[in-house]
């Protein structure tokens, strides 16, 4: 081949290089340019990029410094990302149709941020703007994303925030997230929920991962905003200040699948360890709590179908504090070493049914540090017809003392003397009323009336108010004398701005009245 012929086809090959080259690079930049332009179509409010990176041949794309926010139902939603890498992408595919396959999305230090919309005229002004356009079906082989932080505001107040990290493999985006053959990992970090606004929860790790079917929590605390005296009168009413500390929950054997598909959820077993709380209430607050919903009212009212087999709770510590308007200081209740088994908790019908529509909670603790209670409780379900619940609880071998601390403080009452030998307790309740009996042994039971204002049980008129509640009631009350044994009758109408743990204790209180005889001249002191 002579020099000439040579020099021809090296110009040639140059020129089509060259070429191929300027095609490239201009496809580059129209591609750039549809890219702009779809995004500008979507429904999107403001989008903001600095550089937009397209390698046709690598079939990647990237976004340095991208920014964009829409609206989400009533919240406005913003997107920053410092850089988001698209790699094995068909661009071809997405420029002239509406499916955009991607082999892996990466993207660094990402800023997603919720707010309600401030006004809902200017809301619609915004949903005005708005084009029909549709996000595109989506199907990604891996998305990972480090670095990522998340913020919530209402009324311009950071409701929540937390850290995350996310790496999926198999995911599509369609009208419903799909995880078919997939898996996903989310990874939460310093998790803070202001929910409701005057108590703050944060979480130090969550971990979520769809292939183990698990979803962990642990170091979790709740705290309330302000001071244990000060929460109820910010607020002018009684509110529970809390202050607790929980150390896991595990959940595990959730369907993700049927959660994205379906929107039912289905889970085997939350298992829930080592809770130290304290709860106080100020009863001298104005109570301003609107009708409290029984189990099944509150489960009816769920939208979302689930069904959860077991929830375990493990070593519970929990104090209860209570400060009512005729006293001079706060009494207390606590439970310790509290185990708790809660079984098949649903909404769904077909769930229901295999339970004959009833749910079950065992529990066993250590009331007032020491005295062994344990209780069973059952729950009608949602599609019950017939809603009665059941509860059955035994304590033995307790110091009736132990209770002072609460007794003194809410009751202005003071057991010198006591002893319960059995307590056995079986009622039944429904929404409105309870009944039931109580076999109380107990002997040598003494009592003593407290003057609030001398904090004393000494006095004169105190002596005399004394003897007359020792007349009033059994100093012994045993199942050895059969003819002189007295089962209590529990008979309680139901408060229906309450608590559940309230209608507990008042039917409760009514048989430990009706065994000891204990009417006057104590009153009936309000519990929640």
């Amino acid at each position: 081949m002579n020099s000439k012929k040579l020099k021809r086809i090296v110009f040639v090959v140059a020129l089509a290089s060259l070429l191929i080259l300027v095609l490239l690079h201009l496809a580059s930049f129209f591609i750039e340019y549809k890219i702009s332009k779809k995004m500008s179509q979507l429904d999107i409010e403001n989008f903001s990029c600095d550089k937009i990176d397209v390698s046709i041949l690598q079939r990647s794309i990237s976004f340095k410094s991208l920014s964009l926010s829409f609206l989400s139902g009533e919240d406005s939603v913003t997107i920053d990302s410092d850089s988001i890498s698209v790699s094995e992408i068909n661009i071809i595919k997405y420029l002239f149709s509406k499916d955009l396959y991607v082999g892996s999305l990466a993207a660094d230090s990402i800023h997603l941020s919720f707010k309600k919309s401030i006004e809902k005229g200017e809301q619609k002004e915004l949903r005005k703007k708005k084009t029909s356009n549709k996000i595109p079906k989506i199907f990604f082989d891996k998305i990972q994303v480090t670095n990522g932080k998340f913020e919530s505001y209402k009324k311009n107040t950071l409701s929540s925030k937390t850290n995350f990290f996310i790496l999926a493999h198999a995911i599509s985006i369609t009208d419903k997230i799909k995880l078919e053959e997939s898996d996903l990992i989310l990874k939460l970090n310093n998790t803070k929920i202001a929910a409701p606004q005057y108590h703050m929860t944060s979480i130090k790790n969550t971990l979520l991962d769809t292939k183990k079917e698990s979803l962990i929590c642990d170091s979790i605390l709740v705290r309330s905003k302000y001071k244990k005296y000060r929460l109820s009168r910010v607020l002018n009413k009684e509110i529970d200040w809390i202050k607790a500390d929980l150390n896991k929950i595990e959940v595990a054997g959730i369907n993700y699948q049927k959660l994205l598909s379906d929107s039912v959820l289905n889970i085997s077993n939350i298992n829930i360890s080592s809770l130290n709380a304290l709860f106080f209430r100020d009863k001298r607050l104005p109570f301003k709590n609107g009708k409290k919903l029984m189990p099944h009212e509150f489960m009816q009212k769920i939208k979302l179908p689930f069904s959860i087999d077991t929830v375990r709770c493990k070593d519970f510590y929990i104090k209860y504090q209570e400060f009512v308007k005729e006293s001079f200081g706060p009494g207390e209740i606590n439970f310790n070493h509290l185990y708790a088994t809660a079984y098949n908790i649903s909404n769904i019908d077909s769930c229901e049914a295999k339970t004959n529509y009833i749910a079950t909670l065992d529990a066993k603790t250590n009331i007032m540090g020491k005295y062994p209670l344990s209780a069973t409780f059952t729950f009608p379900l949602p599609h019950n017809k017939n809603f009665t619940y059941e509860a059955h609880a035994t304590l033995s071998h307790t110091d009736m003392q132990a209770f002072n601390p609460m007794l003194v403080y809410v009751a202005l009452m003071k057991i010198k003397n006591g002893n319960i030998k059995k307590m056995k307790m079986d009622f039944s309740y429904n929404s409105a009323h309870s009944t039931g009996t109580m076999e109380l042994e107990y002997e040598n039971l003494k009592i003593a009336a407290i003057d609030k204002d001398t904090k004393k049980s000494e006095g004169l008129g105190k002596k005399i108010k004394t003897l007359f509640s020792n007349i009033l009631i059994k100093d012994a009350n045993l199942k050895g004398n059969s003819q002189m044994f007295r089962v209590g009758k529990i008979s309680f109408e139901r408060n229906q701005r309450k608590s559940l743990f309230n209608y507990w204790w008042e039917s409760t209180l009514s048989g430990f009245k009706s065994s000891t005889g204990i009417k006057k001249p104590f009153t009936r002191i309000d519990y929640d």
